[in-house]
Order: structure tokens, then sequence, then C-alpha cells
């Protein structure tokens, strides 16, 4: 049986469309540079596998067949997912020199990435969420 670190690089090369961050550039970001293939990449199939994890739950919500597989395949998704942010973020960290920021990091549309003080952006009752997708 392959493992997740077997498979991850088969993963990443197969993907081709890219995923761009939903969220727009505000006022007070900093544009530090811009994601290469790899981060859109690493961020694409997070996307896909957060995704797959939203429809596993929504089956589990119309469906009692087979709810233990279910659950134990969502547990597995999240901890991939969790894995991906985690890489992610070391790698946009590597090559951005980010390490020693002051502010927040963030990615934005058009594949930006960038840097915020959290006491500039204000209060977001989403940040949960936004954190999640890559804000």
């Amino acid at each position: 049986m392959s493992t997740f670190l077997e498979l991850l690089p088969l993963e990443l090369k197969q993907v081709k469309d890219f995923i761009e961050p939903e969220e727009e550039l505000k006022p007070k970001e900093t544009i530090i540079g811009e994601m290469s293939d790899d981060h859109k990449r690493l961020y694409t199939l997070s996307r896909y596998m957060i995704k797959e994890a939203l429809d596993l739950l929504a089956s589990l919500a119309i469906s009692v067949k087979d709810k233990e597989s279910l659950l134990a395949k969502s547990r597995q998704l999240k901890t991939k997912v969790s894995i991906l942010h985690e890489l992610f973020w070391l790698e946009i960290k590597d090559d951005f020199d980010l390490w020693n920021t002051d502010g927040t990091i963030g990615v934005r549309q058009g594949f930006k990435v960038v840097v915020y003080k959290e006491e500039d952006r204000g209060e977001d009752p989403l940040d949960f969420i936004k954190k999640l997708l890559g804000g």
C-alpha cells in the first residue's frame, strides 16, 4: 500500500488547473511576491481535499450507510489538509524569507503573497474560515 508521502509528489504533478485564492487584496496589505507553481500546486491540492471532505460530510448528512467508513475518510482528509497547509506555509516562509516577519502572512487573488498587521485590518467574524482558505 502506498503512503501519503509516496503519493504526494504524484498528486502534485497531476495538478494542472490552479485554484486561485478568492480573497481580494485589502488596504494596508503589502504584496511580497507571487506564488510559484509549486506553491499553487500545494494550495490547489489542499482545496481539492477540502472539497472532497465537504462532500463526504454532505454524504454523512443524507446517508447512514457506511457511516464509519465515511467518518474515517473525513478524518484522514482533515489530517492530510492540515499537513498540506503546514507544508504550504513552510514553503511560502522559506521562499520569501518570512520567518521573522512582524505581520500575518496571507495569499490573495492573482496568487499574491501578502503581509499585514491584524490591527490594520479590523475584526472579521469569518477570520477562522478565511485562515483555513489561505488568508
